[in-house]
């Protein structure tokens, strides 16, 4: 608030443009709310963009596991889970390159062997595979259900397949 600058020549005061210490107080006041309010929402804006970029990334890995095991199913002549960690896939288009062997390693990979070749790790070593869990149930005069279960940094990855005869 400015005050004008007046001189009262019958009581000899004399009035100064500016603000007074109490303003000036308030006006820094106001101005430190109103930047905090300004950080924490910058501060929101890119702690959410990094979260999204950290699903997107999960749901991308999840996915291309459950593709490539849906690859590897489709066409299987026969499938066997040996242990609830490991599933083998029988394919005869494949030739030498079959069995594909999916398997749940350190509680934190998932490998696919195809036929007599070396092992490979399917996800990214930026996320861990927990919880790895193949089922394979034959059916009783039906297809033979496949399920597939995983969990990718926390996220449930469920799928169930039928294998036709």
């Amino acid at each position: 608030m400015k005050k004008s600058c007046n001189i009262n020549s019958q009581h000899g005061i004399q009035k100064q443009n500016g603000f007074t210490l109490i303003e000036v107080i308030v006006y820094i006041g106001l101005f430190g709310l109103l930047m905090s309010g300004v950080i924490v929402a910058t501060y929101q804006l890119l702690d959410g963009g990094s979260k999204n970029q950290i699903a997107t990334s999960v749901q991308e890995e999840g996915l291309f596991m459950y593709r490539k095991i849906n690859w590897a199913l489709s066409g299987a002549a026969k499938v066997t889970s040996n242990a609830s960690n490991t599933l083998s896939i029988v394919r005869n288009d494949l030739g030498s390159d079959s069995p594909l062997v999916f398997t749940a390693i350190n509680n934190n990979q998932m490998t696919l062997k195809r036929g007599t070749g070396l092992p490979f790790v399917l996800n990214s070593d930026t996320f861990d595979v927990t919880e790895v869990g193949f089922t394979v149930s034959p059916g009783s005069g039906g297809p033979t259900s496949i399920t597939v279960a995983f969990k990718v940094r926390g996220k449930p990855f469920l799928f169930n397949t039928y294998l036709h005869n």
